[in-house]
């Protein structure tokens, strides 16, 4: 027996609460680009700093592919 579908109120609670994180995760990533980029133009900067922004962008477009695949999921 499977489950009934959700309600159209809860998936449009769903979408929207997923959107949102959607959101977040692209306003870090353009945030953490912009920051990389500053930083070089700045003379004398550590390569440990453009480093460890990259990491974050890497984890933020990780979230970001995760939340694509439960969305795919919300619609079939």
């Amino acid at each position: 027996m499977s489950s009934p579908p959700p309600s159209p109120e809860a998936s449009r609670r769903e979408t929207a609460a997923a959107l949102h994180e959607l959101s977040e995760s692209l306003t870090a990533i353009t945030n953490y680009v912009e920051t990389a980029s500053r930083l070089l133009h700045q003379p004398a900067r550590s390569h440990r700093d453009l480093a460890a922004i990259l990491d974050k962008v890497s984890a933020q477009i990780g979230r970001t592919h995760a939340l694509m695949r439960r969305l795919r999921g919300l619609i079939g």
